[in-house]
């Protein structure tokens, strides 16, 4: 579909309906162009406090996503710090258990050569 002829038939559709809707209207003329420019001040007026809620929302956003990013880095060296303390903490009972398990290996050995001796 060539897209000149959309454009052309929404342009002509658009003036049609207004020409439509000025002849059907009930009001007169005057009335009809004050109600427009009320309805167009109010739409103005809405429009621009839109785009003023945008704004803030978008200030609110970039706060919002530096912030993040401050609060997760600091997080995530917190955690490293805490892995680091509970494998420091953990070592010197990894030794021990270590130690532990031989000499029950050691017990075992020698349960098994007891045990073949008889």
């Amino acid at each position: 579909m060539n897209a000149k002829k959309v454009l052309l038939g929404m342009v002509v559709g658009g003036i049609a309906s207004g020409v439509a809707t000025l002849l059907t209207t009930p009001r007169s003329g005057e009335a009809l162009r004050k109600n427009l420019v009320r309805s167009e001040e109010e739409w103005s007026q809405k429009l621009s406090t839109l785009g003023a809620s945008l704004r803030d929302v978008s200030n609110e956003v970039a706060y919002v996503s530096k912030e993040g990013k401050v609060v997760l880095a600091n997080l995530i060296k917190d955690i490293k710090i805490s892995v680091q303390a509970w494998k420091d903490s953990t070592t010197s009972n990894q030794q021990t258990i270590k130690v532990e398990l031989e000499s029950i290996q050691v017990a075992l050995k020698k349960l098994e050569n007891d045990l073949q001796k008889k």
